[in-house]
């Protein structure tokens, strides 16, 4: 389902129906996790008294499509080998992994495993901050279970049968823009239903964009009035008895360049640096198809439309 790794539907979809190129780029807390996580599963499994080991990929016997990637098993005794799935996480999150609690995300990666191994629990196994380890046992709820299957389920008939899964606002520009490719002529005739669909989404879109517009104007107008109450001070604090709290904090922003040059002529000068950057007009002129890689989108509505 994508929701224990931050994708949508839509992401996973494309992944899974190759339009987008396989991602082999890793992130320094990627790269050290992958470090760690010999460190981390073997330390939890010997706390947990168990021999580790790691066996891959394992597939449902009674739904084939559904698979599961295990960092490791653990060997008890009494249950056979039980997932144990090894996060690095940073102390940012440890409220996560307080009083005894999973990540939700980990959560439901481990009845993933589980719906699909069949196994009665699991372990989550974190090192929160590079300092400390912690392990918690995860045990099967088929109500979640079960929901899980259903949704992946759903998904599944997408990639099946080549159909595309909802678009959310957390889609990645870049994917869609890749996965569209580049058609040879500019223009796409539709068919009646398709151009149906068109217009629902361009009005959407308008009604989105006014109510966005009124919400900067409100915001705008809140931003002012306490800019106005605040009188020039940083900090607005209220009077409780002997105790005082802060209802508001000013923070100074984003420095204007343009005012700036504008108001001091003769200082703006002194504080000028040249800067390194691409020429966007070369590269358009002497690759159009590279430059036209890494542009952006934007939508406009024809008057009329």
């Amino acid at each position: 389902m994508g929701k224990w790794t931050g994708q949508t539907q839509y992401g996973v979809w494309l992944d899974k129906t190759g339009q987008i190129p396989l991602s082999t780029a890793m992130t320094e807390q990627m790269e050290l996790g992958h470090i760690l996580e010999p460190v981390i599963r073997d330390t939890a499994a010997a706390r947990l008294g168990f021999d580790v080991m790691t066996i891959g990929g394992l597939a449902s016997r009674e739904r084939p499509w559904q698979r599961a990637s295990l960092d490791s098993v653990v060997i008890t005794p009494d249950d056979g080998p039980i997932p144990m799935e090894v996060k690095n996480t940073s102390q940012y999150l440890a409220s996560d992994w307080s009083d005894d609690q999973v990540p939700d995300a980990a959560e439901l990666q481990v009845q993933h495993q589980l719906a699909v191994c069949g196994a009665p629990y699991g372990y989550v196994a974190g090192m929160i901050g590079g300092s400390r380890i912690v392990t918690r046992r995860v045990d099967r709820d088929q109500e979640l279970i079960d929901h899980i299957i259903r949704e992946e389920e759903a998904f599944w008939t997408h990639v099946v049968d080549g159909t595309t899964p909802p678009v959310t606002s957390r889609e990645s520009l870049s994917d869609i823009i890749t996965a569209a490719g580049t058609p040879d002529v500019d223009e796409l005739v539709l068919d009646p239903a398709a151009a149906g669909e068109v217009r629902r989404w361009v009005a959407a879109y308008e009604q989105a964009r006014a109510e966005e517009k009124a919400a900067v104007a409100k915001k705008d107008e809140a931003r002012n009035n306490l800019l106005v109450l605040a009188q020039g001070h940083s900090t607005l604090l209220e009077q409780t008895g002997d105790v005082l709290h802060a209802v508001l904090k000013v923070q100074r922003g984003v420095f204007s360049k343009k005012r700036f040059r504008e108001e001091e002529p003769d200082l703006a000068p002194l504080f000028e640096k040249k800067v390194i950057d691409v020429d966007t007009a070369a590269l358009k002129a002497e690759d159009p198809d590279l430059f036209a890689r890494f542009q952006s989108r934007s939508i406009r509505i024809p008057k009329g439309a």
